[in-house]
C-alpha cells in the first residue's frame, strides 16, 4: 500500500513539475516589434518609447494577453497610423508598425517641430531636418487647423515647375490676404488665398514664366483675388 502511495505522489510530482514547464514555456519572453516608414529617421526616440512602453507586457501569460488592450495603447499613440498585432506562439507577439509621415516642419521659437500628416506635432528630436516645406508664424503654433490648411495648399500645388511643391520653402499666414508662399531663389512673396490653390497655382505659373523669361523683378505676387494675379514690382509702394 505504501509503496502504491508513494508511486502515486511521484507520478502527481511529475505531472506538477510538467505544469510548471508548460506554464512557464508560454509566459510572454519577447515582443517583437517591427517598424518601417520614412519617417523613422526622424522620430527615432519616439518610437524608442514606445517600444519601452510595450514591452512592460512582458512576463505576462501568451494566451491571457489581452491583444484589445495593445490595440487600444497603439491607437491612441499620436505617432501611430497604422498596426497589425499577431500572436507568435509559444511565448512571443508580433507587431508591425507604420509610423505617421512627416509632411513639414514648423519653426518654433529657436527650434523646429515636425508636422505630421494629420497636422499634429512632434518635438524634433534629430539633428537633422526632412527636406519639406516650412510652416512659419504663430498662427500654425496655436490651431492644427492652420496646419492642415496649409499643408492642403501644399498639396494642391504641381510636384514639378516653376510653381511646385519641389521650389516652395516657406507657408505663412497673413490675417488680411490669407496664406501666403515662398520660393527656392525666388525674391518675392506670393499671396494665395483662402482657397482655390490648385487652380490659383496654374495662373501663379504662368506669371512667374513671363517674369522669368522677361527679365521683370516682382516684389509681390498676389493671387489671393478671386479672378486675376496681380504683380506688383520692385519699385511699387
Amino acid at each position: 500500500m505504501k509503496r502504491k502511495a508513494f508511486t502515486l505522489g511521484l507520478f502527481i510530482a511529475f505531472l506538477l513539475l510538467i505544469a510548471l514547464r508548460v506554464k512557464d514555456a508560454f509566459i510572454l519572453n519577447e515582443i517583437n516589434i517591427e517598424a518601417t516608414g520614412a519617417s523613422l529617421d526622424f522620430l527615432g526616440p519616439q518610437m524608442d518609447a514606445l517600444k519601452t512602453q510595450l514591452r512592460t507586457h512582458l512576463g505576462s501569460p501568451v494566451w491571457r494577453l489581452p491583444l484589445h488592450q495593445l490595440s487600444g495603447e497603439l491607437s491612441q499613440n499620436p505617432l501611430v497610423k497604422e498596426f497589425y498585432i499577431q500572436r507568435s506562439w509559444p511565448d512571443a507577439v508580433h507587431v508591425e508598425i507604420t509610423p505617421k509621415e512627416i509632411a513639414g516642419v514648423l519653426k518654433k521659437g529657436p527650434g523646429f517641430a515636425l508636422v505630421l500628416d494629420d497636422g499634429s506635432l512632434v518635438e524634433n528630436s534629430s539633428l537633422f531636418l526632412p527636406d519639406t516645406v516650412v510652416l512659419v508664424g504663430k498662427d500654425f503654433e496655436d490651431l492644427s487647423e492652420n496646419r492642415l490648411k496649409a499643408l492642403r495648399l501644399y498639396r494642391q500645388l504641381p510636384l514639378q515647375g516653376l510653381f511646385s511643391q519641389e521650389r516652395v520653402s516657406e507657408i505663412g499666414l497673413d490675417s488680411t490676404k490669407g496664406f501666403w508662399v515662398r520660393i527656392i531663389a525666388a525674391p518675392y512673396i506670393i499671396y494665395m488665398g483662402e482657397e482655390g490653390w490648385g487652380e490659383k497655382a496654374h495662373k501663379v505659373s504662368q506669371v512667374m514664366n513671363y517674369l522669368r523669361t522677361s527679365g521683370i523683378e516682382a516684389r509681390v505676387i498676389e493671387a489671393n483675388l478671386t479672378k486675376k494675379v496681380v504683380v506688383k514690382m520692385r519699385k511699387d509702394p
